[in-house]
């Protein structure tokens, strides 16, 4: 069992949002998870399947990301009577099944993270559904749909801008806020593993109120061996771009207010959105 830092265990609760485990992979084939409080409105409008938000992406959505593996959309969708701005990220596997025989997808992995982040107090993108195809064990298509946070930019956009340059309460905002969010944290060993600016939202934004929020964490997850140099990479994934835009001694508060977070009373959440295994 996966305990907090203070040894109390995680447990699951009947009313909390669940992943299926990551045990499961050895038994399931195909599973598709919608998120309780949009079930209703995705099954109003047909979309309950992984191949069903396939299709609505490639037919209305915008592509916004293509590799080799995987592809993402912005896509509007009309639930329940309302227009809803998504993302819809898919892996498709299908040359290299293997790759992931019996054990959890980039897109399992990533949905796991952004429930994580509601019970660590992290600011993060709202799930919406999540879901694999398998042939045998051997995995063909992972996606994952999220809800667009509004009026949101890249923060990695956000320091090219004449308003972060020349506005010292704005990147003392910012940087605050990402020192706070990774202290928070790897105090409880949770570790991004790919910070970098592109992956940090601003909220907001020139606003001196803006909110960061982080996104795109397949890699992430809890862990107890390491923890030292996966902080240090984490802060050093957000260092390479800020240090080129902001003041020695903003760089030095930035790591002050990191070191206050990551040493402050451990605030453990009343109960956690799911298990997690390091």
């Amino acid at each position: 069992m996966v305990r907090w830092v203070d040894g109390t265990p995680m447990t699951l609760t009947d009313d909390q949002e669940y992943v299926p485990s990551r045990r499961s992979f050895f038994f399931l084939r195909n599973w598709f998870h919608v998120s309780q409080p949009w079930r209703a409105a995705c099954a109003g409008a047909g979309l309950l399947t992984l191949g069903a938000f396939v299709e609505a992406a490639e037919a209305r959505g915008c592509r916004v990301a293509r590799g080799r593996t995987v592809q993402a959309w912005r896509t509007t969708v009309e639930l329940a009577g309302q227009p809803e701005v998504l993302y819809i990220k898919c892996y498709h596997y299908a040359s290299r099944p293997f790759s992931y025989w019996a054990r959890a997808s980039r897109a399992w992995r990533e949905a796991r993270n952004y429930l994580t982040f509601a019970r660590l107090g992290i600011p993060g993108p709202e799930l919406v559904a999540v879901g694999e195809e398998r042939r045998g064990y051997g995995l063909q298509r992972a996606l994952i749909v999220t809800r667009e946070v509004p009026d949101t930019r890249n923060l990695e956009d956000a320091l090219e801008t004449p308003e972060f340059r020349t506005q010292a309460a704005l990147r003392c905002r910012i940087l605050e806020q990402a020192a706070t969010l990774a202290g928070r944290a790897h105090q409880q060993r949770f570790y991004h593993r790919d910070l970098k600016v592109r992956n940090l939202l601003v909220q907001g934004f020139p606003s001196p109120d803006c909110r960061l929020f982080w996104i795109d964490c397949p890699l992430g997850g809890f862990y107890w061996l390491g923890g030292a140099h996966l902080a240090s990479a984490d802060v050093e994934d957000m260092g390479k771009s800020l240090r080129r835009v902001v003041l020695p001694e903003e760089w030095a508060a930035f790591r002050r207010a990191y070191a206050a977070a990551r040493s402050a009373p451990l605030n453990r959440p009343n109960a956690p959105t799911q298990r997690q295994r390091a």
